[in-house]
């Protein structure tokens, strides 16, 4: 489906014209313009307009072979988001910064560089103004090409000034040097900052708070011991721990000493990882937690 890359009412915001934007495009890449969609086979410089890491979602190596592998066959068949911009440039000056489609990108590369087929790249252009503009029309563009990872949402929102994410994003850093190698999810950090499940809607949404701003280093903590105790660093197994950590009712002392007691021979903790009904009945039975069979939310989830 074909994008109107420039509003009216863009237009308007940036003083800026459709023919000063066919100059400027033209000027930063060598591009043939179609009614607003452009075209070229200037990879290497569609390459360096890539902004990976900070303001948009990391690049996937297996993803982009497989589309490079595609583009071999059946060349290129989509179109990428670019936009003009000038929040990336400390003189002001206009730029072109993939909006969508760093993957593709990157795919074309290799598939002109390595599988011998050198493939034109259609793109249309949205005049960007604001950083928080860049950070919502990143994410709904996201929203409608792949599934995005906890990442892919939280980095282009601290990008826009969003303070929660930002402190997120940095006690998600603090928090996988603090483990020394052990694995961490940034969804297990979030969910210990903002106390419920509710989490994933509030940072997809963009109101993503730090509820819990004292109180969740040291969930975290308690979470970290019972991973190690454990011996599970699971997706799933982690937000049971988050759970359970955050209750008034949670026994730590008391949910150590049962692990030990639960150890085999070879100081193996066996417990029931097949799906999180399994898993909280076992921690039920280990940190002896009633609260986990007479809480309604975590009854209906086993």
């Amino acid at each position: 489906m074909k994008k109107n890359p420039v509003t009216a009412s863009q237009l308007a915001v940036a003083k800026i014209t459709r023919t000063k934007i066919d100059q400027l495009v033209k000027k930063l890449i060598d591009a043939e313009s179609d009614d607003g969609v452009y075209s070229t086979t200037d990879i290497d410089k569609l390459l360096s307009f890539l902004v990976e890491g900070t303001a948009n979602r990391y690049t996937t190596t297996t993803h982009v072979r497989k589309l490079a592998e595609d583009m071999k066959e059946r060349g290129f068949r989509s179109i990428i988001e670019l936009g003009l911009t000038t929040i990336f440039n400390e003189k002001g000056e206009w730029e072109l910064k993939i909006l969508d489609g760093q993957n593709r990108t990157k795919a074309a590369h290799l598939c002109s560089t390595t599988m011998g087929r050198n493939v034109k790249v259609r793109f249309v252009v949205e005049i960007i103004t604001t950083k928080q503009q860049w950070a919502r029309d990143h994410i709904q563009a996201q929203l409608l090409v792949k599934k995005q990872s906890t990442k892919d949402f939280v980095a282009p929102q601290s990008f826009a000034g969003k303070k929660a994410y930002a402190e997120l994003y940095s006690a998600y850093q603090y928090q996988k040097g603090l483990r020394a190698g052990k694995p961490i999810t940034l969804e297990t950090i979030m969910h210990a900052m903002y106390g419920t499940y509710g989490y994933r809607q509030a940072w997809q949404n963009g109101t993503f708070e730090i509820m819990r701003p004292r109180a969740y280093k040291k969930t975290l903590q308690l979470v970290y011991k019972l991973q190690d105790a454990l011996g599970v660093y699971g997706a799933m197994q982690s937000r049971c721990l988050v759970e359970i950590t955050m209750h008034k009712k949670y026994n730590h002392l008391k949910m150590i000493q049962g692990i030990e007691k639960r150890k085999n021979k070879e100081g193996v903790v066996n417990v029931n990882l097949r799906n999180k009904a399994s898993f909280l009945k076992d921690l039920h039975e280990i940190g002896k937690l009633p609260f986990l069979i007479n809480e309604a939310k975590i009854s209906k989830a086993a």
